[in-house]
């Protein structure tokens, strides 16, 4: 018993030559194959669109952190060049709890980048999430944070400085304040500035939540498969066909010049 490929119609037409071979997806009805298709490339087409609008787009960083010679010392405690390098420079994570910042909360001022000293966070959106890290709902307008999909942290929002680069923490969608956002920044990558103030970032990029990219992305997974299983198929049919076709043409040439 052989089976037409799922691309073609089970219907009428010339498939004879399109069998492939007898095997488990032979049990399988027409209509579940069909179903199968059709779900998975819904995963996959919502995959794509959720990744190219939230927060870093199809920026995927397999590596975070910047050069350490774009860094300022002026900008940091002189006791946590150890920590700053390992965690700002390197994309690595201070232990939670471990940094003063994190129970510091002033009604002014802003937080600057501790490598090079652009504006970050305005203090007033400061609050306690209870992670051991210090979080906000909000960063300053004008474009200060960066954004980018961590390879390593099942693709979460990786934040960084716009400016030099420097790994600041991640962006999560269970936050509070008028976004809803939870900005979980390193506390050895900031340095408080009591002098300053400006405006808070009033549209910030949409989050997309990780657990939902992980169900898109293992949604897709079908898809690449059915295309592995289809387009060789397709291509061999095709083939197939366009061979019988110039022999047809070939023998009736030859018909027509044995006629004549």
């Amino acid at each position: 018993r052989g089976l037409r490929p799922p691309f073609f119609s089970h219907g009428g037409g010339p498939t004879s030559d399109c069998m492939v071979a007898e095997g488990d997806v032979a049990t399988i009805e027409p209509w579940k194959r069909v179903a199968a298709r059709c779900c998975s490339g819904v995963c996959c087409a919502a995959l794509l669109l959720v990744m190219a609008v939230s927060a870093g787009g199809w920026s995927i960083a397999f590596v975070t952190g910047t050069d350490a010679r774009r860094c300022s010392s002026e900008h940091r405690a002189p006791d946590m060049d150890r920590g700053f390098r390992e965690v700002c420079v390197d994309g690595g994570t201070e232990r939670p709890g471990s940094h003063p910042y994190n129970k510091m909360y002033n009604k002014t001022g802003i937080y600057r980048c501790a490598c090079c000293g652009q504006p970050l966070f305005p203090a007033s959106t400061k609050f306690n999430s209870g992670t051991g890290w210090p979080s906000y709902w909000a960063p300053l307008a004008g474009g200060k944070v960066g954004y980018a999909k961590d390879a390593k942290s099942m693709l979460t929002s990786e934040v960084h400085c716009s400016h030099c680069g420097a790994h600041l923490g991640h962006l999560f969608d269970d936050g509070k304040g008028p976004t809803g956002l939870r900005y979980c920044i390193n506390g050895v990558c900031l340095k408080y500035d009591s002098q300053v103030e400006l405006p808070i970032e009033e549209s910030p990029p949409w989050v997309a939540n990780e657990f939902l990219l992980l169900l898109l992305l293992f949604g897709s997974f079908p898809s690449c498969c059915f295309l592995a299983y289809d387009v060789p198929r397709a291509a061999s049919c095709l083939c197939r066909r366009r061979a019988t076709a110039v022999e047809s043409i070939s023998e009736q040439q030859c018909s027509a010049a044995s006629a004549s």
